[in-house]
């Protein structure tokens, strides 16, 4: 490249790049070429060989991949991101299908010197693996928790050396387990004894190395272009996601104990956020994944000053057009919508939907398990007084429960035992769980008695995470999700498929900051459009002083 020092400020915020000199990143530039591609033109098709590798300078990228008789669309990578590594790194062809969305500029570096420079340059190769295994990762586990457009940029877990060392202690228990039954072999003189005590010691053991294996596996640091995720599961035990928006992010820090530890590059990347901190413990590659955190706050402050730009733009334009009328509401018009009838509000009444929506709100109650639970001993009477019921239509009880004792019993017997079921049953009714357009709400009322309700403004979540504790939890997917809102929690209790529910608050939390930069924009709009006012009446002013003799 001949111009390698003009792309170095491009290059420097890549966090593949990051703790390069100046002269270290204009000596990687003079190896790249400029490739320039209009929009719809493919770079690359899947299958092709992997022949070079790109980094986006300016306009946006598509990967589609091949499935079958479907295609795939993996997401739009935007100016700063970089693709092709894969195929370079593991010599295979190409996984995908690159086409331009936009106009675009990239950087292109060919294999030999590709290959050539993560050999030279330290951390290159960790960087670019960190990539490619987290995009790997992200299509094999497709995470029904993002957002649309959502893009994943890393899917890490704590480096392989944690599961070795939690493994030391099992493979010490095997080889005690092997001792012991070679033991009671020797020492009874009996085979049978020896291989029974040393197999069933041995299973145990490799339950036990099997389970660390499996919770080793189950915990996940991930980076999206929106949030910082922290995945945690115990098998039957518990299940958790805690997250947190680039937007609260405060800091970012890598913490690294020892020399040990540095020398295999294992540290803590620490993002310390308004609601505490995440911590992605014992990763490979700390610095990198920091790096990369850092790169991805930075560009979501960088689109909201983008967006912020825009909106002004936005602004003088309309202020310098004529006022557009809008369609004139007719305020004559009439709502004819009657009310639902009887057989709608029995059918209502009794209804055990979970989930629902009334207008914009979406309300969720409780996981029909905590109903079974509540009605419980009412519905084993009623179940009681049923099986009475037909025994003594069928003949099955004594001579003594005559018809007329039998309705009489069963009449008495039906109504408490009814109105304790139906209390119950409205007790967990009136459980609710709201979110609205702009605040979260847990309101819960006593039937025939008192109503509490605790809410709190989307605007003031710092940060959810849900929890599937227990077996029972994760068998029946409910659990609870909790919202920190300052130094307080706002807890779901007990909602039926948590990872739902806090997809629902977190997508109506993104929809409030939306409204809350266009409030934003709108106000910077009315103040530009009033100095750009007085500047025309001012030019004005002074034009007609010049013009006068």
């Amino acid at each position: 490249m001949d111009n390698a020092a003009a792309y170095v400020a491009r290059m420097r915020p890549i966090y593949l790049f990051k703790g390069f000199t100046d002269e270290q990143l204009e000596g990687l530039a003079e190896h790249f070429t400029v490739e320039a591609h209009s929009a719809e033109d493919v770079i690359f098709r899947q299958g092709d060989r992997g022949e070079a590798f790109y980094i986006i300078t300016r306009g946006e990228v598509r990967a589609l991949r091949q499935v079958g008789e479907r295609e795939v669309d993996l997401g739009v990578l935007k100016a700063g991101d970089f693709f092709g590594e894969r195929a370079l790194l593991k010599r295979a062809a190409r996984s995908a299908t690159m086409v331009a969305v936009t106009d675009c500029e990239l950087l292109r570096l060919e294999f030999e010197r590709f290959e050539a420079d993560i050999q030279q340059v330290p951390g290159l190769r960790a960087n670019l693996e960190l990539m490619a295994e987290g995009r790997e990762q992200a299509r094999r586990m497709r995470f029904n928790w993002l957002t649309p457009g959502e893009q994943v940029y890393a899917v890490a877990r704590r480096h392989p050396i944690i599961l070795y060392q939690a493994l030391f202690l099992p493979v010490v228990g095997l080889v005690l387990a092997v001792a012991a039954g070679v033991g009671v072999w020797l020492y009874l003189n009996d085979a049978l004894w020896g291989v029974t005590v040393g197999g069933l010691g041995v299973l145990a053991v490799l339950g036990w190395m099997w389970w660390l294996v499996l919770d080793w596996g189950n915990d996940y640091f991930i980076v999206t272009d929106q949030r910082v995720v922290y995945l945690e599961k115990i098998i039957g035990i518990y299940d958790s996601r805690q997250e947190s928006p680039l937007g609260s992010v405060l800091s970012v820090d890598v913490r690294i104990t020892d020399v040990i530890t540095r020398s295999i590059g294992i540290g803590d990347v620490l993002v310390r956020t308004f609601s505490g901190a995440i911590s992605f413990t014992s990763v490979g590659n700390a610095a990198g994944l920091a790096a990369l955190v850092e790169e991805q706050w930075n560009r979501s402050r960088n689109r909201n000053r983008l967006a912020e730009r825009e909106a002004m733009k936005t602004a003088i334009r309309r202020s310098l057009s004529p006022p557009d009328e809008g369609p004139k509401k007719n305020k004559d018009a009439k709502d004819d919508k009657a009310g639902p009838g009887l057989l709608a509000q029995i059918a209502e009444f009794f209804s055990f939907k979970v989930r629902f929506t009334q207008g914009d709100t979406v309300i969720y109650r409780k996981h029909w398990f905590e109903l079974i639970r509540e009605t419980l001993y009412p519905s084993l009477g009623l179940v009681a007084l049923v099986a009475f019921a037909f025994s003594a239509v069928f003949g099955l009880l004594p001579e003594f429960f005559a018809p007329d004792i039998v309705a009489y019993v069963v009449f008495l017997t039906f109504l408490p035992l009814a109105g304790w079921w139906l209390y119950q049953f409205e007790d967990w009714k009136n459980d609710l769980y709201l979110v609205t357009n702009d605040q979260i709400v847990d309101l819960y009322r006593k039937p025939l008695g008192s109503e509490e309700r605790r809410s709190a403004p989307l605007g003031n979540v710092l940060s959810l995470k849900y929890e599937r504790p227990g077996a029972l939890g994760l068998l029946l997917n409910y659990g609870s999700v909790i919202a920190k809102v300052g130094a307080d929690e706002l807890r779901f209790e007990g909602v039926f498929d948590p990872v739902g529910v806090q997809n629902d608050i977190y997508r109506r939390m993104e929809a409030v900051k939306a409204r809350k930069e266009a409030a934003d924009a709108a106000r910077q709009r009315e103040e530009m459009s009033r100095w750009m006012a007085a500047y025309h009446e001012v030019a004005q002013e002074d034009a007609q002083k010049r013009q006068k003799p």
